[in-house]
């Protein structure tokens, strides 16, 4: 019985975990910065104007205009985060994690440290 009990919690946190962690990603984002490496040394690239992503319930994001479909999920039983990204029939998928107001997002191809962070816009009501 304390089995049971044990594989129902885990499976309650692992479904509401993935829940949340789409949850975090509703609102409007705008890249900061880029963080990469040469391969010898780290580095940080500050960002104006950058790229604006805005997540929508439903599984629907806009980039800069452009609409697009979006799913977050947890990466190879880890506790990654897993984010695709479908604009124009072209899918890509990165790792990702929120933490506050940062988004910080890593393509699964990059070896060497490279992300796109983004801030949160806050948007002011009337």
């Amino acid at each position: 019985m304390k089995t049971y009990f044990a594989f129902l919690a885990i499976l309650l946190s692992v479904l509401s975990y993935g829940q949340t962690t789409e949850n975090n990603l509703i609102g409007i984002w705008q890249q900061t910065e880029y963080h990469g490496n040469d391969g010898a040394n780290d580095y940080i690239t500050p960002i104006n104007n950058g790229i604006i992503l805005t997540f929508k319930p439903e599984g629907i994001v806009e980039q800069n205009g452009i609409l697009g479909t979006y799913t977050a999920s947890i990466f190879e039983e880890s506790i990654s985060r897993k984010l695709t990204l479908i604009f124009n029939n072209s899918q890509t998928s990165y790792l990702y994690d929120v933490t506050g107001n940062k988004l910080i997002i890593s393509s699964l191809s990059c070896k060497e440290g490279c992300a796109d962070v983004y801030q949160k816009v806050e948007v002011k009501k009337p």
